[in-house]
């Protein structure tokens, strides 16, 4: 593994990728600290707007990132399988962003108390039922 690959690997870890409607993804620059710089990245044409690849040819970190976060094709073979798994990705990537936002900002998830099962006629126990926080 390469400098840019492992920096793409930091950028999938850190950063929210957005994806446009023309299938491209909308990368956040590392070096840009106001957090309002990004690059477009196609993963099909395996091109990049940063300077490193325009000017140098490389593969940058930035696709490197996007490809590691979404891969540069699904591997599903059907049309329902293919949008099935695209949007699969989707939510684990905002799921990731989520939890990582979370312990960016120390946010402590609130979950409800659990109450006691309640015995039925036939001697089983009920499912559980969980309870919203009581307000006060």
């Amino acid at each position: 593994m390469n400098a840019r690959e492992e920096r793409g690997l930091i950028i999938a870890a850190t950063c929210r990728l957005d994806r446009l409607n023309d299938g491209t993804w909308l990368v956040p620059s590392q070096s840009n600290k106001s957090g309002n710089a990004t690059y477009r990245v196609n993963l099909e044409t395996k091109s990049c707007t940063c300077l490193d690849h325009v000017d140098g040819g490389n593969t940058c970190k930035h696709f490197y990132a996007a490809k590691r976060k979404f891969g540069a094709r699904v591997a599903s073979k059907n049309e329902i399988a293919m949008v099935n798994e695209v949007l699969y990705k989707i939510i684990c990537h905002n799921l990731s962003c989520l939890i990582m936002e979370q312990e960016t900002l120390g946010i402590v998830p609130g979950f409800w108390k659990e109450e006691e099962p309640e015995e039925r006629q036939d001697g089983e126990r009920a499912v559980l039922r969980f309870a919203p926080p009581a307000t006060h």
